[in-house]
């Protein structure tokens, strides 16, 4: 069968398969402005993922991994949308893609449509799974909390490039606090992003050991200050349980609990009016803490947010 495609004379190391055609490509604008003008009936678009893969490339952390671009003999794009249109939006740097050219046409080709990303989808917790990483279920989502901590932005998915460079930097730290979610007979179990804020005030601090001291009061409930930090901390975990769970909310809970344990720091027997404030000016102290500690508290893509964050704080 001929096959159509429009971009088969494109410069690239080419296969034949049978009836289809496996290219090696680097990818140039043409070629992905030509692939994305035919891309018909297709899912919609989901900016939250093309923003994340562009952040990826932007960082330098796409990866040749032998994901392909799909077309059909007639060159539709079929596959692929995100990443081109990601491709696009940082440039156009010149990425190796591998672009598969398939024989299907008309009522063929809409029936393989229906078979692509059928398989499951590879997430954290798998990664860390593979790598030994104990509890990697409530680690990866540990991992996200800090993650748009980082990034301050509560629509873009972070990707699992951005969680491993949250992971490599804070795993000893998450290691200390994730234990306190798994263990039974406690009158609140902290949630990710509980533990997420530990994390938090333990970097900027440099001592677990005060922060293991609050969570553990809050855990249990004993020997609290009544309307100290740690029981209005209990008292908000208790009246949030359960509650349906958005980025948002999860990010309140992140806040609350960094101010509430700054409230204990100061004064562990004290009584304090609230804890509830101001969430951006709690991520103004802790990157500016976290800097002049010497320990920057972003991801590397999003320094120059962090300077700018810490000259305003300061």
């Amino acid at each position: 069968m001929a096959i159509n495609h429009p971009f088969l004379n494109h410069k690239a190391t080419t296969t034949y398969c049978g009836c289809d055609i496996i290219q090696t490509i680097i990818a140039t604008k043409d070629f992905v402005d030509g692939l994305l003008a035919r891309n018909e009936k297709n899912r919609p678009l989901n900016r939250r993922r093309v923003e994340s893969l562009v952040s990826d490339i932007r960082a330098g952390n796409w990866k040749f991994n032998g994901d392909t671009i799909v077309v059909d003999a007639d060159g539709n794009l079929k596959d692929g949308q995100h990443r081109l249109t990601a491709i696009r939006e940082a440039g156009y740097p010149a990425l190796k893609l591998i672009v598969v050219t398939l024989s299907a046409t008309g009522e063929e080709s809409e029936a393989v449509m229906r078979t692509i990303d059928s398989g499951k989808s590879r997430s954290f917790s798998d990664v860390l799974n593979r790598e030994n990483v104990t509890s990697a279920h409530s680690v990866a989502a540990v991992c996200r909390t800090l993650a748009i901590f980082m990034k301050n932005n509560y629509s873009v998915i972070p990707t699992k490039s951005e969680l491993h460079t949250v992971y490599s930097a804070e795993c000893e730290r998450i290691a200390t606090f994730v234990p306190l979610s798994n263990r039974k007979q406690a009158l609140v179990k902290p949630t990710a992003p509980v533990i997420a804020a530990l994390v938090a005030c333990a970097h900027i601090d440099g001592d677990c050991e005060k922060v293991l001291e609050f969570a553990e009061l809050v855990r249990n409930g004993i020997e609290l200050v009544k309307g100290g930090a740690a029981h209005r901390l209990l008292n908000y975990l208790l009246k949030t349980k359960g509650k349906h769970a958005t980025n948002e909310t999860q990010m309140d809970a992140f806040y609350t609990t960094i101010r509430a344990y700054a409230a204990y720091r100061r004064n562990p027997n004290g009584v304090v009016a609230t804890i509830k404030g101001d969430n951006s000016r709690v991520r103004n102290y802790l990157i500016s803490r976290a800097a002049g500690r010497g320990e920057p508290f972003v991801l590397p893509c999003d320094t120059d947010k962090a300077a700018s964050s810490s000259s305003r704080a300061a």
